[in-house]
């Protein structure tokens, strides 16, 4: 068997490694892409409950404001 059959243990092992080397590649940038994802949304989900504990904190504020303000009284209409 000669040496240039192309078909070779070397070759096949090198065509195999390459192989190898871009699917790790592949799977690097997926997991990363992942990971980003996985920041994205949870800087999201904390902004949200940020602002939406500051509205519940405006809210409970106004509420406290109005159930401290003095009643205003009717007047008595005369009669007549």
């Amino acid at each position: 068997m000669s040496k240039n059959s192309g078909g070779s243990a070397q070759s096949k092992r090198d065509r195999g490694e390459e192989t190898t080397k871009t699917a790790k590649a592949l799977i690097d940038a997926e997991r990363t892409a992942a990971q980003k994802k996985t920041l994205r949304l949870r800087e999201a989900r904390l902004a949200k409950e940020a602002e939406d504990a500051e509205a519940a904190e405006v809210a409970a504020k106004a509420k406290a404001k109005a159930k401290a303000a003095p009643k205003k009284r009717k007047r008595a209409v005369p009669a007549g």
